[in-house]
């Protein structure tokens, strides 16, 4: 564990919830992450707090797609307990992870929706830009995560999409798709001391997604 964590203002007690988060990781039956303890450590907790520079840090409702082991969406919850997150996971054995780590480090900020992103807010229009923040890693082609994540942002709001190098060479040929969808991109740097590499796509909220996104089945991100 990279001991200092006061520049993301974590007290003790988030600490300890951030350590008892990595045991219930690595222990978890199966394989939830190729990550060992040690990358738990520097490529999921610290590259999920690193997003916490792109985004304003007041209290925000905010949903975290294709949640996973919980990075981002769960470490931030930790992170900031006042914002009021919504994890989605289509995958039944992980959401049943998610739900059980949120029941077991008490945290009262923090909802599971054990579904497909697409198919959750197709089914009901308050679900449509309902978050400040939305983030989304390791879920599918920068393409498919922009036509999933924007139709959750409020104007104003941005989505914040964690990648390595290589989604550097796609930003430039999905300015038009991200501004047709309502969003604006644009890229900084991201990842940690230790994975330099990493980048974040930002995409701000500048208009308004047509409400036939995200589209359902093979047409998505299409």
């Amino acid at each position: 564990m990279n001991a200092d964590m006061d520049k993301w203002k974590l007290d003790d007690g988030q600490v300890g919830l951030l350590q008892r988060y990595v045991r219930a990781v690595a222990g978890w039956p199966g394989n939830l992450t190729s990550f060992n303890q040690e990358q738990i450590w520097t490529r999921g907790i610290e590259e999920s707090l690193a997003i916490l520079d792109a985004v304003p840090d007041e209290d925000q409702p905010a949903v975290d797609i294709g949640s996973g082991a919980g990075f981002p969406g769960l470490v931030l919850a930790i992170a900031r307990p006042g914002w009021s997150w919504t994890l989605i996971e289509s995958r039944l054995r992980r959401a049943d992870f998610l739900l059980s780590v949120v029941d077991g480090l008490g945290l009262q900020n923090v909802r599971v929706i054990q579904g497909r992103a697409e198919e959750w807010i197709q089914a009901d229009p308050a679900r449509r830009e309902c978050a400040q923040t939305v983030t989304a890693r390791a879920v599918a082609p920068l393409r498919k995560v922009l036509e999933l994540g924007l139709p959750f942002v409020r104007r104003g709001g941005r989505l914040v999409i964690p990648t390595g190098r290589g989604g550097l060479g796609q930003v430039a040929e999905l300015r038009a798709w991200a501004a047709e969808l309502g969003g604006s991109m644009l890229v900084r740097a991201g990842g940690t001391s230790r994975d330099a590499g990493g980048v974040l796509v930002v995409v701000d909220k500048v208009g308004v997604t047509n409400r036939r996104f995200p589209r359902i089945g093979k047409a998505l991100g299409r």
